[in-house]
């Protein structure tokens, strides 16, 4: 009598997972995806900057300020470690210091797509130490030429009382927590 129970959840969720599978979001591009070195982290970049120059990268953070120069936007990156899914959803005191990305082709067309305090992630070539000689704190920062970058919006949903059922304990109760997600969205021209 109580067949259609198994049969309905076990609907619900092959929908769940066809769905989630379908909506997935790529933060490295497939025609950058065998160039970008994703094991080069920023840490191993700032100690030997010479070497890593010419790699592909891709580091998140928090834009710290974008600017337009003349022929190319700069954006100034706090550098937050990334997600396995390359989401740099850490605090601020997590960072290791900052980067500087620039768009080299004046595509991102104006700074205000990415106001300070947005949350990023960048997929470019390291750059020399030096390569942008006239740029103030060119020297300090690592230098990245922007190939992609999405950008990421955070939603937090309400929040709603979760038990957690232990498989040895039984269930308990740990308050309220919210339903924290990130949206991202490519910068069109990157």
């Amino acid at each position: 009598m109580r067949l259609w129970k198994p049969v309905l959840i076990s609907i619900i969720m092959t929908q769940a997972i066809v769905t989630a599978g379908c909506n997935s979001y790529r933060v490295i591009p497939p025609q950058l995806g065998k160039q970008v070195n994703t094991k080069l982290s920023y840490q191993a970049a700032k100690e030997k900057p010479g070497s890593a120059a010419g790699q592909m990268v891709v580091w998140g953070g928090e834009v710290l300020q974008a600017t337009r120069q003349t022929n190319r936007t700069r954006v100034e990156v706090l550098q937050i470690p990334l997600t396995d899914d390359l989401v740099a959803s850490g605090e601020r005191t997590q960072s290791l210091g900052r980067f500087l990305a620039f768009d080299m082709k004046g595509e991102i067309i104006d700074p205000a797509v990415i106001p300070e305090g947005t949350r990023v992630t960048i997929v470019g070539e390291l750059q020399a130490p030096g390569a942008a000689s006239t740029d103030p704190g060119s020297a300090e920062y690592p230098i990245v030429n922007i190939r992609d970058m999405t950008v990421w919006d955070k939603k937090v949903s309400r929040a709603w009382p979760r038990p957690y059922y232990g498989p040895y304990y039984g269930s308990y109760y740990y308050g309220y927590r919210p339903y924290v997600s990130w949206d991202g969205a490519r910068v069109e021209g990157s």
